[in-house]
């Protein structure tokens, strides 16, 4: 049976209606988030984003970037605190860096995923030599880096344009390495790859590639996201086994030795220097 005239212009006029009320709504939605404070981004290259300002434990204003239910970056909003870290696998990355200034020189650092470019900006902050290359595959993230992160700040504060010492690219971290002829002292994975760490970084070929582009001192350091303990802790060791196939030493950092069954950042450092982990209360090499 057919649909006649009059059918079709009912069902026409309802879709026209439907596509309205969305329309509204998510402007509604918009305006409704706007006054509480938040940043809707209806979408990014991996969904949509939220930006809100909270307080951590102690009471410090912070802003956090959310993306697709998953926090990418979190950011003091105090003036004399914005180049500072929030996230304690970041403060890891920090005391690693402490731990290797006398055997690695800390001039020069890749950064894979940019996010709210926390670390790059401690980076620039605290290393007055360090020149920075931070990758972040999604131009939209930058510019919120740059308009709700203080990255912009970071740029003026520090003249980075002037000295070169932060360069920003905007590519897909592995497919940048492996056109890269270029050596670090420093290389830093803190891309989010979702259910396997690392992506393709966490595979033998990304050990390798990884490895080459290190200087004969050189660090690697990878925000490695799982529990310690349980079936999804597996990709976490077999990572771990997978570096340690191709550097010298390769140690771990949990982030929550005593909830070992919650999902984490966990902090690999590959290398090819001996450390003493005797800082970290729970660090230990594999």
């Amino acid at each position: 049976m057919g649909l006649n005239t009059s059918t079709l212009v009912f069902w026409g006029v309802n879709l026209v209606l439907w596509i309205v009320m969305a329309l509204i709504f998510k402007r509604v939605l918009i305006w409704g988030l706007k006054k509480r404070g938040i940043t809707f981004i209806p979408k990014t290259m991996f969904g949509r984003a939220l930006i809100f300002d909270s307080e951590d434990q102690d009471g410090t204003p912070i802003r956090l970037l959310n993306v697709r239910n998953t926090f990418q970056s979190i950011s003091y909003t105090d003036p004399e605190l914005r180049n500072e870290l929030v996230c304690e696998y970041h403060r890891s990355f920090a005391r690693a860096l402490i731990l290797t200034e006398k055997s690695t020189p800390q001039d020069s650092c890749v950064v894979i995923g940019g996010g709210g470019y926390s670390f790059p900006k401690y980076l620039i902050a605290h290393y007055p030599t360090m020149q920075v290359t931070a990758i972040e595959i999604d131009p939209l993230i930058t510019t919120l880096a740059r308009e709700h992160f203080f990255l912009d700040d970071l740029i003026r504060d520090f003249a980075t344009k002037k000295t070169n010492r932060l360069e920003l690219v905007c590519d897909d971290g592995w497919q940048w390495l492996q056109k890269s002829e270029r050596h670090f002292n420093i290389v830093v994975n803190d891309a989010f790859s979702g259910a396997k760490p690392l992506g393709p970084m966490g595979t033998a070929e990304g050990a390798r590639i990884i490895h080459e582009h290190l200087s004969t001192k050189g660090l690697y350091l990878a925000n490695v996201i799982a529990p310690l303990e349980g079936k999804k802790s597996n990709h976490l060791y077999r990572t771990l086994e997978t570096f340690k196939q191709e550097f010298a030493h390769v140690y771990l950092l949990p982030e929550d030795a005593h909830e070992p069954k919650r999902r984490a950042n966990n902090v690999m450092i590959a290398c090819d220097i001996a450390l003493d982990m005797s800082i970290f209360a729970h660090g230990r090499e594999v």
